[in-house]
C-alpha cells in the first residue's frame, strides 16, 4: 500500500511525533515540521517527506513509500 501526507501524519503521531506549522523567513512558505523530544526531525515536502534516521536525513516520496518498509523504518525508533 503506498502511502499518502495524510497516512504518513497519523503513522508520526503515533510514536511520539508532533506536526507543527512553521513559516520559512526566506520563501514566505507555510510548511509542516515534524519533531520528537523537542528536536526538529524532518519535514514534510511536496512529493514526500524529509526525516532524519541514525543522523542521517532520508527522503521518503509519497508514491514509492510503501506501508510496511515506512513502519518498519518508525519500529526502529531511531527517529530523531
Amino acid at each position: 500500500m503506498n502511502i499518502n501526507k495524510s497516512i504518513c501524519m497519523q503513522l508520526l503521531s503515533v510514536i511520539g511525533c508532533e506536526i507543527k506549522g512553521f513559516k520559512d523567513d526566506k520563501t514566505n512558505i507555510m510548511s509542516l515540521a515534524i519533531y520528537k523530544n523537542n528536536g526538529k526531525i524532518g519535514e514534510f515536502k511536496d512529493d514526500g517527506v524529509d526525516i532524519k534516521v541514525n543522523g542521517r536525513m532520508l527522503h521518503l516520496k509519497y508514491a514509492k513509500c510503501e506501508y510496511t518498509s515506512f513502519v518498519t523504518l518508525l519500529n526502529q525508533n531511531k527517529l530523531g
